[in-house]
């Protein structure tokens, strides 16, 4: 059954004249008798009652209506909902990141605001992340010193940072201008949750300094951690800026010996094409963010 000629049954049900209802469907009136009795052919019945000037229902036209009538109103909706679905798909973007970027994210926003950003993975370690990166569930990510990724990901540098001692301000070791890792091994560390970037970034740093850190207690936030160093639970080792931006006047914040910088990367899949708002963001973060990043420019 061609749907298509229920609306112009409403039509002509309501006009009750083929040519103003042929007229008002832009077809002509051939056509649209036609298709009224491929209708009632495969209805079986006949809907309307015709004279030689007009129609009128008849008791089936009369039973036929209101559900040809749903049944355009359920069409239209669905359609509708299709649409605004599609729309959502290209407007919307998935970010995956294993680093703080609301600052970025915040001036995405400002730069174009009719795109629709998801972030996922900052609890994921870095095999996770690239592993959502690699399977489509993220279009973009934000990964750690990614180079060794270079021939199946586009890399753009984007955020650079470095690893800091946070230590209680009654420390022995608070005042010194630098820390070495092996200075911390006797010491509690305060830690991410098992098995997310951050954990693992604590350990293997306190791996490369010759020891295995005693990790007191998992915390499922940097501002969790922060407490429990402020409360001399511990010490951990966290990104410069993020502990810096959290205004974290209560720890003392001392740089490492040797120093331990880090690259943070938007990266995608190299040979897979990016959905309009993907290609948008991939743009911002190239052309404009390193700018504002390096203050130099601003997002209005």
């Amino acid at each position: 059954m061609d749907t298509s000629y229920f609306e112009e049954f409403v039509i002509l049900a309501e006009m009750q004249k083929y040519a103003d209802a042929a007229e008002h469907l832009s077809i002509s009136e051939p056509s649209l008798s036609r298709h009224i009795k491929a209708l009632e052919a495969e209805l079986g019945v006949t809907l309307f009652d015709r004279t030689s000037r007009r129609v009128s229902l008849n008791n089936f036209g009369r039973i036929f209506l209101p559900y040809a009538k749903q049944f355009l109103t359920l069409q239209r909706t669905c359609m509708q909902e299709l649409e605004e679905a599609r729309l959502r798909g290209k407007n919307t973007m998935v970010i995956g990141t294993l680093y703080p970027i609301t600052e970025l994210i915040s001036k995405f926003y400002n730069y174009d605001s009719n795109v629709s950003v998801i972030t996922t993975g900052f609890g994921d370690n870095n095999n996770t992340m690239v592993d959502k990166l690699r399977s489509g569930k993220c279009e973009v990510a934000f990964l750690i010193d990614p180079y060794k990724y270079a021939n199946e990901f586009v890399i753009i540098p984007c955020i650079k940072d470095r690893y800091v001692a946070v230590l209680n301000q009654d420390h022995p070791l608070a005042l010194k201008p630098y820390v070495h890792l092996k200075e911390l091994k006797n010491d509690k560390f305060i830690s991410f949750m098992e098995d997310t970037c951050g954990d693992q970034a604590i350990r293997n740093l306190c791996a490369r300094a010759g020891y295995s850190p005693r990790i007191s207690f998992n915390a499922e936030s940097i501002e969790s951690i922060l407490s429990f160093i402020n409360g001399g639970m511990g010490v951990s080792v966290l990104f410069d800026k993020r502990v810096r931006q959290l205004s974290a006047a209560d720890v003392a914040i001392i740089p490492l010996d040797p120093d331990e910088k880090v690259d943070v990367c938007l990266c995608y899949r190299r040979y897979e094409p990016l959905s309009d708002a993907a290609a948008e963001f991939v743009t911002f973060v190239r052309d404009r963010w390193q700018d504002i990043e390096n203050g130099h420019s601003s997002v209005t």
